[in-house]
């Protein structure tokens, strides 16, 4: 018979509520949801991780693979500068960028060839 460890820390054994539960279930859709957006991708991607996390150690006899993969694509994701292209902050804030001004008044007259590699 499988059994589970009781002292498994988890954000989830703060409270047995189902409200709580609720409440971070909704925290990790809107932090998913916000890191598919690419706003503000570290800081939901961390959130993300830290909930994902708390439900797979709440309720390991449910996990399969497709939990573990997921989990190690957010593990990987805090050290990889996923919000570096196509993104939410990478629009606004190139956009945003004094330094990108003036480089685009600067080459204003003259063609910019961009390095493939």
């Amino acid at each position: 018979m499988l059994t589970v460890n009781p002292t498994i820390a988890s954000l989830h054994l703060i409270s047995g509520s189902p409200l709580f539960t609720l409440f971070l279930w909704i925290l990790l859709v809107v932090s998913l949801c916000a890191l598919a957006a690419g706003y503000r991708t570290t800081l939901f991607n961390c959130i993300a991780f830290i909930t994902h996390w708390s439900m797979i150690r709440r309720n390991p006899l449910v996990t399969n693979a497709g939990d573990t993969l997921v989990h190690l694509c957010l593990f990987i994701f805090l050290f990889v500068p996923v919000s570096a292209q196509y993104s939410y902050d990478a629009t606004f804030a190139s956009s945003n960028s004094p330094s990108k001004k003036k480089e685009d008044s600067a080459d204003e007259g003259s063609e910019s060839h961009t390095p493939l590699f």
